[in-house]
Formats: structure tokens, C-alpha cells, sequence
């Protein structure tokens, strides 16, 4: 059986890691960006999962710039609490 992890959150540098980790470890990797899904969009996350049937899904997706968190508080708690 292939072993499949996906990634939301893909270009990050915690999703790089964990995509080169996985890789090594033998799995299969798909990962994704918010240009491809909205991780606040429940219903949006679960097409991917349907669609990619992964057997290990990680998020790594978050809102890191404190100014931008500042300024959009429920944005940032809306990804960054998923």
C-alpha cells in the first residue's frame, strides 16, 4: 500500500521540512497552497482530502505577519486556529 501524506500550507518553510521529511521516509507528497484552498473553507478542505485520499494530512498553513494579524485579527485567528 502507498503511504500519502498532504500538506496544506505548501510553500512555507515548516511545509518544506515536512515535505522533504516525508519524501525520505518513502510517501508520496502532495502538498497545498492557499492559491488551490482556502483552509478556513471546511467544505473546500474536505474536496482536496476526497479527492487526494491521503493517509496522513498535515496543516502547516498560518498567518505569520504580526502586523497583518494586528490589523485582521479574525482572519488570522480563522487560519491560524483551524
Amino acid at each position: 500500500m502507498t503511504r500519502k501524506a498532504l500538506i496544506f500550507g505548501g510553500k512555507g518553510m515548516l511545509a518544506y521540512e515536512l515535505i522533504r521529511a516525508f519524501k525520505k521516509s518513502g510517501f508520496m507528497v502532495s502538498s497545498v497552497d492557499k492559491d488551490v484552498c482556502d483552509i478556513t473553507n471546511e467544505n473546500a478542505v474536505k474536496r482536496i482530502i476526497d479527492k487526494e485520499k491521503p493517509t496522513v494530512t498535515i496543516n502547516s498553513a498560518a498567518v505569520l505577519n504580526l502586523d497583518f494579524c494586528e490589523k485582521n485579527p479574525l482572519e488570522a485567528f480563522a487560519v491560524n486556529s483551524f
